[in-house]
């Protein structure tokens, strides 16, 4: 498999770390080697933030992300996007931003909390148009789970909402790669969380 998933990064991290740990795991995943993995572009840590406002950081982070994702010899290349459709805002990298700018498919990977998780698919659906390619629930309480996938999973389909998967723990990075895979969902594509 690894032959197929060129380049796996994640461009926004909110902690200073040189490789995310997802990113590791999607690697592992992958069987991709050390030098497949990109680096960060940006740390969303405070220090950084309060640069930006005070005009003190003027990179041109679209400009940064575009020069990123243009990796010599990948067919693919599989990026984490930001926590939620705002965060990277600031830098004008938030999530759909993002997936412009790399013109970008998007598959979201939803926690369960309640039920309002499906106001919040419903509206970055709105938001991603043509570029959301679909959605995975996880971290779903066992209790729940028959709800999810007997009423939530159609409610959502009825209204063109293509599901990926619905999975009762958090498997997040690893099975979001190996659900896209499957599902033949072979474009670049950008993987984001809906906290």
């Amino acid at each position: 498999m690894g032959s197929h998933w060129e380049r796996v990064g994640k461009p926004l991290v909110s902690q200073s770390v040189d490789t995310d740990k997802d990113v590791q795991f999607v690697a592992e995943v992958l069987n991709l080697p050390q030098n497949r993995l990109l680096p960060m572009i940006l740390s969303l840590d405070e220090g950084t933030m309060q640069k930006r406002i005070r005009g003190e950081d003027q990179i041109d982070y679209p400009k940064a992300l575009l020069n990123y994702q243009q990796v010599q010899g990948s067919d693919v290349v599989l990026l984490e996007g930001p926590e939620n459709l705002e965060e990277g805002t600031l830098f004008d990298l938030s999530l759909v931003r993002v997936a412009e700018i790399l013109d970008a498919r998007v598959v979201l990977v939803a926690r369960f909390h309640s039920l309002l998780i499906v106001g919040a698919l419903i509206s970055a659906k709105r938001r991603l148009g043509d570029r959301l390619l679909g959605a995975l629930i996880n971290d779903i309480p066992e209790d729940r789970f028959e709800e999810v996938k007997t009423t939530v999973k159609p409610y959502l389909e009825q209204r063109g909402f293509r599901f990926l998967d619905c999975c009762p723990e958090v498997i997040y990075s690893g099975a979001s790669v190996l659900a896209i895979w499957q599902n033949n969902l072979r474009p670049k594509c950008f993987v984001a969380p809906i906290v």
